[in-house]
């Protein structure tokens, strides 16, 4: 992908995989669909949510930290999220960020020391991935993140079955697929969406995306 495909591109819709499980657990499952997706079962884990990030994590502000509140202005911009949103900084030592999904509310946390090793277009990148979990899980009034909750709590249960872990699997891949995607379009770019990712990974402060996809295509190449 370059810069130009990614540009020519910039419609973030959920994948045919996303779409054809949403509508398989709504057909086949609705007792499972409606507990999963009521209102007082979102509501109660939204406000544990909010409670464990005030508890467990520094909360930032745009005048101590200006140059990752413009970058996630920029991401969201750039994504089309419009929503009210908070940083937080947990004491991880690991690289890494996430999206706490909350309706209508963007929550990201940062782990380790994401934001210091970052680029400035890096960290772009790094916000389109995040946010575009929300996009995601946003579309179709929350399916997508309905779908998603009711896997996690299938496999904490000891008796899930093989299909339930392997459609768990295949939903996470399909949904890191689209949430790379939207790092590129976050930064219009594929580059820094790679390097972001390989920095993440391995916690290198330099790294070649170029050689990191040549790697990628002689694996694919033998497989």
């Amino acid at each position: 992908m370059t810069a130009d495909s990614v540009a020519s591109q910039p419609e973030l819709n959920p994948l045919p995989y996303h779409v054809d499980l949403v509508d398989y657990l709504r057909k086949h499952e609705p007792h499972v669909w409606a507990w999963a997706s009521s209102a007082n079962v979102l509501d109660q884990q939204a406000e544990e949510m909010r409670e464990t990030m005030l508890r467990n994590t520094y909360r930032l502000e745009p005048e101590g930290h200006p140059v990752v509140f413009a970058a996630l202005a920029k991401a969201m911009a750039a994504l089309g999220v419009d929503a009210p949103a908070t940083l937080y900084q947990a004491a991880d030592g690991a690289m890494n960020a996430a999206l706490y999904y909350i309706p209508g509310e963007v929550h990201l946390v940062f782990s380790g020391p994401t934001l210091e090793r970052l680029a400035e277009n890096e960290l772009l990148a790094l916000l389109g991935h995040e946010l575009a979990h929300y996009k995601l899980w946003s579309a179709d009034n929350g399916a997508h993140y309905v779908a998603s909750r009711i896997f996690d709590l299938a496999l904490s249960f000891p008796a899930a079955e093989p299909s339930h872990r392997e459609t768990a699997r295949l939903l996470s891949l399909h949904t890191e697929l689209y949430a790379d995607r939207g790092a590129a379009l976050a930064v219009n770019d594929l580059a820094p969406a790679v390097s972001m990712l390989v920095k993440v990974m391995t916690g290198l402060t330099s790294v070649d995306p170029a050689a990191y996809l040549r790697q990628a295509r002689e694996l694919e190449a033998n497989s």
